[in-house]
């Protein structure tokens, strides 16, 4: 394990192959550190700041995997107490994280992604949580 440059705690896991992940966050900062975790995992990340570039995203890119705020989910389908599963919404078949406060965490689960996970969670354990998703 290593901290890297932005702070955040990194390691080497096996690695399914490369995948295709979507990080749907207004905050540059928030999406740099993403980036950086998830391509020292070999994976390919393309990148959203609102749910609009989030959707024309997700119909010229076909992401594998998206990981969303859910402050911008609402406008990608997170409303009303469930997540709507409508495939334009949802990226086709792709599952879905939400990265929440850790306040949010247990409210984004009654909400139906297919994982929910604490902006604070080490960069190990959110590369195994999106690991068993592509697996799946």
């Amino acid at each position: 394990r290593f901290r890297n440059v932005t702070g955040v705690q990194t390691c080497a896991l096996p690695i399914l192959g490369m995948a295709k992940l979507l990080v749907v966050e207004a905050d540059a900062r928030q999406r740099a550190v993403y980036r950086e975790v998830f391509e020292n995992a070999r994976h390919q990340v393309i990148e959203a700041e609102s749910a609009s570039e989030a959707v024309d995203v997700c119909m010229s890119e076909h992401p594998d995997l998206v990981l969303l705020d859910p402050h911008l989910g609402r406008f990608l389908g997170l409303s009303k107490g469930k997540w709507v599963a409508d495939a334009s919404h949802r990226c086709g078949t792709a599952p879905v994280v939400v990265i929440a406060e850790e306040s949010e965490c247990e409210e984004m689960e009654k909400l139906g992604p297919d994982a929910v996970v604490a902006k604070d969670m080490p960069a190990d354990e959110l590369i195994e949580t999106v690991t068993s998703l592509l697996k799946a």
